[in-house]
């Protein structure tokens, strides 16, 4: 409960929290390990970084 609560607190933990805990929790895995693998590199974070962005930016904006 302790884990739902501070991994997808802001996902959906009431409506999946134990019993799509592993769903929920390899969702927003999946980008956070992408992160630091491209921070890695100094050159490729910047130019990576801005345009991961910028693309969940437009789709939020036309939607509402």
């Amino acid at each position: 409960m302790s884990f739902c609560i501070e991994i997808g607190h802001m996902v959906s933990c009431i409506q999946f929290c134990c019993p799509v805990v592993e769903e929920v929790e390899y969702r927003p895995v999946n980008p956070v390990l992408q992160e630091p693998i491209l921070q890695s590199p100094p050159n490729p974070t910047s130019p990576y970084q801005a345009p991961a962005q910028i693309e969940i930016t437009p789709p939020l904006l036309p939607l509402p």
